[in-house]
């Protein structure tokens, strides 16, 4: 099937892969981007813990390929997706997940993934179709907590957590790091969550809410009932978006100053 295009006749995406370097490991990321020279802004989408359906760590498998449909903001010619591979993921160099044997080795490595989206930027600063001024973050279930962690070491406008959990099924933050992170917020905090999330316990974002407030931050918590045949972890997958796209354009396009939709169809 042809690439999607313009009524120019012009490609509408574009679909990449590169890598940066972070701490001493090699970062496999791919970018979707319109084929325009930009400056565009910037969403840098931060997976989950790549769970295969064995329930096993597949730490192979990439977040997309360049087969993967362009996202509505990518076909409008309003911002770009960023998507690292995590340390141990897909072709990313480093520590992996399946080698943590204890929850405190899960944090140590979350803080790590945190490290390699730091670099995500800075990488971002040498390409002259990013507008680092207007950086998004956003991630589901790991992916949410390696965003709140590093949003606290970049100048972002914003930062979306979907269903934020380690797995440990914690009710409370008790995570120095994270605590920490939410302290230096300076850019509106979304959280999005399923109330009955077996796997991450909406507690958990309540209490990030709870704390983020303690602190005159800006952060909100979007509940989402329960759906019927959905699994509530899954409720944020991408083809799941008709649940939570509208609400995330809504915050992503006033953090951006982008008019239209941005994962919603």
């Amino acid at each position: 099937m042809p690439p999607p295009t313009h009524p120019t006749g012009a490609p509408a995406g574009l679909v990449e892969r590169s890598s940066y370097p972070s701490d001493r490991h090699t970062i496999d990321v791919w970018v979707m981007r319109p084929d325009t020279p930009g400056p565009l802004p910037v969403m840098i989408y931060n997976h989950g813990s790549g769970v295969g359906l064995d329930g096993k760590i597949d730490a192979a498998s990439s977040t997309l390929s360049s087969t993967t449909p362009p996202w509505p903001c990518v076909l409008a010619g309003t911002c770009a997706v960023m998507f690292p591979e995590g340390r141990g993921y897909g072709a990313s160099t480093g520590p992996k997940l399946a080698d943590c044997s204890n929850w405190s080795d899960v944090w140590c490595f979350l803080k790590g993934r945190s490290s390699d989206v730091v670099a995500a930027a800075r990488w971002l600063e040498g390409q002259v179709w990013a507008d680092t001024s207007r950086l998004l973050l956003l991630g589901c279930s790991h992916g949410g907590i390696v965003s709140l962690l590093a949003q606290a070491e970049i100048g972002v406008c914003g930062t979306v957590a979907q269903a934020p959990g380690v797995g440990d099924h914690a009710q409370e933050v008790a995570n120095r790091n994270l605590i920490g992170a939410l302290q230096r917020s300076k850019a509106p905090v979304f959280l999005q969550h399923a109330l009955h999330d077996l796997h991450a316990p909406i507690e958990f974002s309540r209490s990030l809410q709870r704390l983020g407030r303690d602190g005159d931050k800006d952060i909100t918590l979007r509940e989402y009932p329960f759906r019927r045949a959905t699994d509530s972890h899954a409720q944020f997958n991408w083809c799941n978006r008709d649940i939570w796209g509208a609400d995330f354009d809504r915050f992503a396009g006033r953090a951006l100053g982008v008019n239209g939709p941005l994962v919603s169809a």
